[in-house]
């Protein structure tokens, strides 16, 4: 629904949709602070939901509802430890540890770029 009323607003304003890439990702993240004010959570969550460029925008929305509310105004579940452990909704891998990304990583560069 916000993508129709971003593309409505264009149209009835007779502006052109700005294309991916800087602006792209500065309108959604506005889009996402309009929608969310001053809630951390919210404006990345409803940033993320609009679609498309979502590592852009919503890393853009972040950026800028983090700057707008400071360090305290992030809610720690965005930053506190990770214990080493990403979880996914991939079928029977339900966790991976962070190390052993960063190695199985390493390992695969290492190869591709003959140890350099």
């Amino acid at each position: 629904w916000v993508r129709d009323e971003q593309l409505a607003y264009l149209e009835d304003h007779n502006l052109p949709l700005p294309p991916q890439g800087s602006a792209y990702s500065i309108n959604r993240g506005l889009w996402g602070i309009t929608i969310g004010g001053t809630d951390f959570t919210k404006v990345i969550g409803e940033t993320v939901a609009m679609g498309l460029d979502n590592d852009c925008t919503g890393a853009t929305a972040g950026s800028l509802v983090g700057t707008a509310v400071g360090a305290r105004g992030i809610p720690s579940h965005w930053y506190r430890n990770f214990n080493d452990t990403v979880y996914t909704y991939m079928i029977d891998q339900p966790k991976f540890s962070i190390n052993g990304l960063v190695d199985r990583f390493t390992a695969q560069a290492q190869q591709v770029w003959g140890g350099e």
